[in-house]
Protein backbone atom coordinates (compact mmCIF):
# COMPACT_ATOMS: atom_id res chain seq x y z
CA UNK A 1 0.00 0.00 0.00
CA UNK A 2 2.90 2.29 1.01
CA UNK A 3 4.84 1.24 -2.28
CA UNK A 4 2.01 1.97 -4.11
CA UNK A 5 1.30 5.27 -3.00
CA UNK A 6 5.00 6.54 -3.22
CA UNK A 7 4.93 5.72 -7.20
CA UNK A 8 1.78 7.98 -7.26
CA UNK A 9 3.66 10.73 -5.54
CA UNK A 10 6.65 10.09 -7.51
CA UNK A 11 4.34 10.50 -10.82
CA UNK A 12 3.20 13.56 -9.55
CA UNK A 13 5.84 15.02 -8.70
CA UNK A 14 7.50 14.43 -12.17
CA UNK A 15 4.81 15.21 -14.20
CA UNK A 16 4.42 18.78 -11.99
CA UNK A 17 8.32 19.45 -12.52
CA UNK A 18 7.46 18.55 -16.31
CA UNK A 19 3.95 20.97 -16.22
CA UNK A 20 6.62 23.78 -14.40
CA UNK A 21 9.19 23.35 -17.28
CA UNK A 22 6.55 23.46 -20.24
CA UNK A 23 4.84 26.64 -18.23
CA UNK A 24 8.28 28.72 -18.37
CA UNK A 25 9.14 27.81 -22.23
CA UNK A 26 5.75 29.09 -23.01
CA UNK A 27 6.51 31.96 -21.39
CA UNK A 28 10.12 32.48 -23.07
CA UNK A 29 9.10 31.29 -26.94
CA UNK A 30 7.07 33.81 -27.76
CA UNK A 31 8.72 36.73 -26.35
CA UNK A 32 11.93 35.32 -27.85
CA UNK A 33 10.45 35.55 -31.30
CA UNK A 34 11.26 38.33 -33.53
CA UNK A 35 8.58 41.32 -34.12
CA UNK A 36 6.77 43.64 -31.65
CA UNK A 37 3.59 42.53 -31.06
CA UNK A 38 2.15 46.28 -30.70
CA UNK A 39 3.86 47.14 -33.64
CA UNK A 40 2.24 44.09 -35.75
CA UNK A 41 -0.79 44.94 -34.73
CA UNK A 42 -0.90 48.73 -35.43
CA UNK A 43 1.68 48.81 -38.24
CA UNK A 44 4.59 50.60 -38.84
CA UNK A 45 2.90 54.22 -38.33
CA UNK A 46 2.54 53.14 -34.41
CA UNK A 47 6.39 54.71 -34.47
CA UNK A 48 5.25 58.00 -35.01
CA UNK A 49 3.29 58.04 -31.94
CA UNK A 50 5.91 56.93 -29.21
CA UNK A 51 3.38 58.18 -26.19
CA UNK A 52 0.63 56.16 -27.77
CA UNK A 53 3.04 53.25 -28.37
CA UNK A 54 4.22 53.27 -24.33
CA UNK A 55 0.32 53.55 -23.10
CA UNK A 56 -0.33 50.26 -25.25
CA UNK A 57 2.73 48.86 -23.95
CA UNK A 58 1.60 49.56 -20.35
CA UNK A 59 -1.84 48.42 -20.58
CA UNK A 60 -0.80 45.26 -21.50
CA UNK A 61 1.69 44.71 -18.98
CA UNK A 62 4.71 44.68 -22.04
CA UNK A 63 6.74 47.19 -20.02
CA UNK A 64 7.41 45.88 -17.34
CA UNK A 65 10.79 43.83 -16.99
CA UNK A 66 10.82 40.10 -17.75
CA UNK A 67 11.10 38.64 -14.32
CA UNK A 68 8.08 40.43 -13.41
CA UNK A 69 5.81 39.57 -16.36
CA UNK A 70 6.88 35.84 -15.96
CA UNK A 71 5.79 35.91 -11.86
CA UNK A 72 2.43 37.92 -13.09
CA UNK A 73 2.57 35.08 -16.26
CA UNK A 74 2.21 32.16 -13.50
CA UNK A 75 -0.25 34.11 -10.61
CA UNK A 76 -2.69 34.89 -13.92
CA UNK A 77 -2.38 31.29 -14.95
CA UNK A 78 -3.27 29.92 -11.13
CA UNK A 79 -6.01 32.03 -11.27
CA UNK A 80 -7.43 31.18 -14.29
CA UNK A 81 -6.83 34.15 -16.12
CA UNK A 82 -5.01 34.23 -19.39
CA UNK A 83 -5.47 38.02 -20.21
CA UNK A 84 -6.50 39.73 -23.18
CA UNK A 85 -6.36 39.02 -26.96
CA UNK A 86 -4.28 42.11 -29.02
CA UNK A 87 -5.84 40.97 -32.07
CA UNK A 88 -9.22 39.63 -31.02
CA UNK A 89 -10.16 42.45 -28.36
CA UNK A 90 -11.74 40.34 -26.29
CA UNK A 91 -10.50 37.99 -23.49
CA UNK A 92 -8.57 34.92 -24.98
CA UNK A 93 -10.92 32.59 -23.28
CA UNK A 94 -13.46 33.67 -24.56
CA UNK A 95 -11.70 33.11 -28.09
CA UNK A 96 -10.29 29.94 -27.33
CA UNK A 97 -14.11 28.59 -26.63
CA UNK A 98 -15.39 30.20 -30.54
CA UNK A 99 -12.63 27.72 -32.11
CA UNK A 100 -12.33 24.89 -29.24
CA UNK A 101 -15.37 22.82 -30.29
CA UNK A 102 -14.65 22.90 -33.78
CA UNK A 103 -11.49 21.25 -32.89
CA UNK A 104 -12.99 18.62 -30.51
CA UNK A 105 -15.85 18.03 -33.03
CA UNK A 106 -12.94 17.15 -35.77
CA UNK A 107 -9.97 15.60 -34.31
CA UNK A 108 -11.03 13.68 -31.04
CA UNK A 109 -12.87 11.40 -32.88
CA UNK A 110 -10.46 10.78 -35.56
CA UNK A 111 -7.84 10.38 -33.03
CA UNK A 112 -9.76 7.44 -31.39
CA UNK A 113 -11.02 5.74 -34.67
CA UNK A 114 -7.36 6.39 -35.99
CA UNK A 115 -5.72 5.10 -32.66
CA UNK A 116 -7.86 1.89 -31.84
CA UNK A 117 -7.98 0.84 -35.85
CA UNK A 118 -4.17 1.54 -36.07
CA UNK A 119 -3.43 -0.84 -33.35
CA UNK A 120 -5.70 -3.43 -34.52
CA UNK A 121 -4.10 -3.47 -38.00
CA UNK A 122 0.04 -3.29 -36.21
CA UNK A 123 -1.15 -6.42 -33.79
CA UNK A 124 -2.53 -8.23 -36.59
CA UNK A 125 0.43 -7.14 -39.25
CA UNK A 126 2.96 -8.81 -36.73
CA UNK A 127 1.28 -11.51 -35.75
CA UNK A 128 1.16 -12.79 -39.64
CA UNK A 129 4.49 -11.59 -40.33
CA UNK A 130 2.71 -9.44 -43.73
CA UNK A 131 5.26 -7.36 -45.08
CA UNK A 132 2.99 -5.96 -48.52
CA UNK A 133 1.31 -4.14 -45.30
CA UNK A 134 3.92 -2.78 -43.69
CA UNK A 135 5.20 -1.48 -47.17
CA UNK A 136 1.83 0.10 -47.52
CA UNK A 137 1.89 1.81 -44.09
CA UNK A 138 5.11 3.08 -44.70
CA UNK A 139 3.86 4.86 -47.86
CA UNK A 140 1.10 6.50 -46.37
CA UNK A 141 2.50 7.29 -43.05
CA UNK A 142 5.69 8.85 -45.43
CA UNK A 143 3.18 11.41 -46.98
CA UNK A 144 2.92 14.18 -45.03
CA UNK A 145 -0.33 15.11 -43.21
CA UNK A 146 -0.85 18.04 -45.22
CA UNK A 147 -0.21 17.11 -48.47
CA UNK A 148 -2.33 14.13 -48.08
CA UNK A 149 -5.12 16.86 -47.25
CA UNK A 150 -4.15 18.87 -50.81
CA UNK A 151 -4.57 15.16 -52.58
CA UNK A 152 -7.95 14.87 -51.10
CA UNK A 153 -9.38 18.37 -51.55
CA UNK A 154 -8.21 18.69 -55.18
CA UNK A 155 -9.84 15.18 -56.25
CA UNK A 156 -12.88 15.04 -54.21
CA UNK A 157 -13.80 18.75 -53.57
CA UNK A 158 -12.43 20.59 -56.93
CA UNK A 159 -12.27 17.60 -59.61
CA UNK A 160 -15.44 15.70 -58.08
CA UNK A 161 -17.47 17.76 -56.53
CA UNK A 162 -18.79 15.90 -53.82
CA UNK A 163 -17.49 17.61 -51.21
CA UNK A 164 -17.08 21.41 -50.13
CA UNK A 165 -14.04 22.90 -50.37
CA UNK A 166 -13.50 23.72 -46.38
CA UNK A 167 -14.97 26.41 -44.48
CA UNK A 168 -16.69 25.78 -40.60
CA UNK A 169 -19.95 23.66 -39.83
CA UNK A 170 -22.46 25.45 -38.34
CA UNK A 171 -25.32 22.85 -38.69
CA UNK A 172 -25.93 18.93 -38.65
CA UNK A 173 -26.20 19.94 -42.76
CA UNK A 174 -22.52 20.97 -42.65
CA UNK A 175 -21.48 17.47 -41.30
CA UNK A 176 -20.01 16.95 -44.81
CA UNK A 177 -17.51 19.44 -44.23
CA UNK A 178 -16.11 16.88 -41.62
CA UNK A 179 -15.48 13.55 -44.09
CA UNK A 180 -12.31 15.10 -45.52
CA UNK A 181 -10.21 16.37 -42.99
CA UNK A 182 -11.32 13.76 -40.51
CA UNK A 183 -10.37 11.08 -43.16
CA UNK A 184 -6.79 12.80 -43.45
CA UNK A 185 -5.95 12.85 -40.11
CA UNK A 186 -7.64 9.24 -39.67
CA UNK A 187 -5.51 7.44 -42.45
CA UNK A 188 -2.31 9.51 -40.96
CA UNK A 189 -2.88 8.20 -37.44
CA UNK A 190 -3.48 4.29 -38.55
CA UNK A 191 -0.47 4.49 -40.15
CA UNK A 192 1.76 5.78 -37.44
CA UNK A 193 0.11 3.70 -35.05
CA UNK A 194 -0.08 0.81 -37.02
CA UNK A 195 3.57 0.73 -37.49
CA UNK A 196 4.49 1.80 -33.67
CA UNK A 197 2.32 -1.13 -32.54
CA UNK A 198 3.67 -3.47 -35.11
CA UNK A 199 7.39 -2.87 -33.48
CA UNK A 200 5.82 -3.40 -30.32
CA UNK A 201 3.95 -6.65 -30.76
CA UNK A 202 7.09 -7.93 -32.81
CA UNK A 203 8.95 -7.83 -29.53
CA UNK A 204 6.68 -9.14 -27.17
CA UNK A 205 6.41 -12.19 -29.65
CA UNK A 206 10.29 -13.04 -29.13
CA UNK A 207 9.55 -13.20 -25.15
CA UNK A 208 10.28 -16.67 -23.68
CA UNK A 209 6.95 -16.99 -22.51
CA UNK A 210 5.05 -16.46 -25.61
CA UNK A 211 7.50 -18.80 -27.19
CA UNK A 212 6.38 -21.02 -24.30
CA UNK A 213 2.65 -20.66 -24.65
CA UNK A 214 3.14 -21.52 -28.46
CA UNK A 215 5.22 -24.57 -27.94
CA UNK A 216 2.33 -25.86 -25.69
CA UNK A 217 0.12 -26.27 -28.23
CA UNK A 218 -2.15 -22.97 -28.05
CA UNK A 219 -4.32 -21.53 -30.75
CA UNK A 220 -2.73 -18.89 -32.26
CA UNK A 221 -5.77 -16.45 -31.35
CA UNK A 222 -5.50 -17.63 -27.72
CA UNK A 223 -1.62 -16.83 -27.89
CA UNK A 224 -2.73 -13.58 -29.36
CA UNK A 225 -4.97 -12.21 -27.22
CA UNK A 226 -4.32 -13.35 -23.74
CA UNK A 227 -0.62 -13.16 -23.72
CA UNK A 228 0.63 -10.78 -26.74
CA UNK A 229 -2.00 -8.75 -26.57
CA UNK A 230 -1.62 -8.78 -22.79
CA UNK A 231 1.63 -7.69 -22.32
CA UNK A 232 2.02 -5.27 -25.09
CA UNK A 233 -0.96 -3.58 -23.71
CA UNK A 234 1.38 -1.14 -21.49
CA UNK A 235 3.75 0.67 -24.16
CA UNK A 236 0.56 0.67 -26.57
CA UNK A 237 -1.70 2.68 -23.89
CA UNK A 238 1.49 5.46 -23.44
CA UNK A 239 1.74 5.91 -27.30
CA UNK A 240 -1.95 6.34 -27.18
CA UNK A 241 -1.92 8.69 -24.93
CA UNK A 242 0.81 11.06 -26.71
CA UNK A 243 -1.63 10.48 -29.80
CA UNK A 244 -4.38 12.29 -27.79
CA UNK A 245 -2.14 15.20 -28.05
CA UNK A 246 -2.95 15.68 -31.48
CA UNK A 247 -6.33 16.04 -31.08
CA UNK A 248 -5.53 19.75 -30.22
CA UNK A 249 -2.53 20.64 -31.60
CA UNK A 250 -1.42 18.29 -34.71
CA UNK A 251 -4.25 19.35 -37.16
CA UNK A 252 -2.84 22.66 -37.08
CA UNK A 253 -1.79 21.24 -41.06
CA UNK A 254 -5.07 19.84 -41.57
CA UNK A 255 -7.24 22.75 -40.98
CA UNK A 256 -5.40 25.60 -42.39
CA UNK A 257 -5.48 23.08 -45.92
CA UNK A 258 -9.49 22.92 -45.28
CA UNK A 259 -9.84 26.48 -44.40
CA UNK A 260 -11.37 24.81 -41.17
CA UNK A 261 -11.48 27.43 -38.05
CA UNK A 262 -10.50 25.27 -35.45
CA UNK A 263 -7.83 25.29 -32.93
CA UNK A 264 -4.59 24.99 -34.88
CA UNK A 265 -5.80 27.77 -37.50
CA UNK A 266 -6.16 29.62 -34.03
CA UNK A 267 -2.76 29.08 -33.58
CA UNK A 268 -1.43 29.83 -37.31
CA UNK A 269 -3.38 33.26 -37.07
CA UNK A 270 -1.88 34.05 -33.32
CA UNK A 271 1.78 33.37 -34.79
CA UNK A 272 0.72 35.39 -37.55
CA UNK A 273 0.21 38.59 -35.22
CA UNK A 274 2.52 37.85 -32.45
CA UNK A 275 -0.46 37.28 -29.94
CA UNK A 276 1.07 36.12 -26.87
CA UNK A 277 -1.75 35.49 -24.93
CA UNK A 278 -3.90 33.49 -27.40
CA UNK A 279 -0.18 31.21 -28.14
CA UNK A 280 0.35 30.85 -24.23
CA UNK A 281 -3.15 29.66 -23.53
CA UNK A 282 -3.25 27.26 -26.02
CA UNK A 283 -0.12 25.57 -25.77
CA UNK A 284 -0.76 25.79 -21.91
CA UNK A 285 -4.27 24.11 -23.02
CA UNK A 286 -2.16 21.51 -24.71
CA UNK A 287 0.43 20.76 -22.25
CA UNK A 288 -2.26 19.96 -19.40
CA UNK A 289 -3.81 17.60 -21.80
CA UNK A 290 -0.84 15.61 -22.92
CA UNK A 291 0.76 15.15 -19.26
CA UNK A 292 -2.38 14.49 -17.58
CA UNK A 293 -3.09 11.57 -20.40
CA UNK A 294 0.79 10.65 -19.86
CA UNK A 295 -0.01 10.56 -16.31
CA UNK A 296 -3.18 8.49 -16.31
CA UNK A 297 -1.67 6.30 -18.93
CA UNK A 298 1.73 5.82 -16.58
CA UNK A 299 -0.55 5.04 -13.54
CA UNK A 300 -2.82 2.34 -15.96
CA UNK A 301 0.34 0.51 -17.39
CA UNK A 302 1.51 0.09 -13.80
CA UNK A 303 -1.73 -1.06 -12.66
CA UNK A 304 -2.22 -3.67 -15.49
CA UNK A 305 1.64 -4.49 -16.34
CA UNK A 306 3.82 -5.93 -12.66
CA UNK A 307 6.84 -5.88 -15.05
CA UNK A 308 7.01 -2.01 -14.68
CA UNK A 309 6.35 -2.07 -10.78
CA UNK A 310 9.57 -1.18 -8.79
Amino acid sequence: MVQGSSEKVTVFFRYFLTFFLVVTLNFVIPRAMPGDPVVNLFGEEAYLHPEILQEIRKEFGLDKPLIEQYFLYIENLFTGNFGYSFSFHKPVLEVISEYMWRTILLTLPSTVVGVLFGVYVGSLIAWKKKQVEVVLMIVVYSIPVYWLGIIFLYFFSYKAGIFPLGGAISSFEDVNKLILPSTTIVLHLIAINALMSRAIVSGTMNESFIVTAIAKGLKGETVLRRHVIRASLAPIIAMSAIEFGFAFSGSILVEIVFSYPGIGLLIWEAVRVRDYPILQAIFILVAIIVISANAIADLISKAIDPRLRS
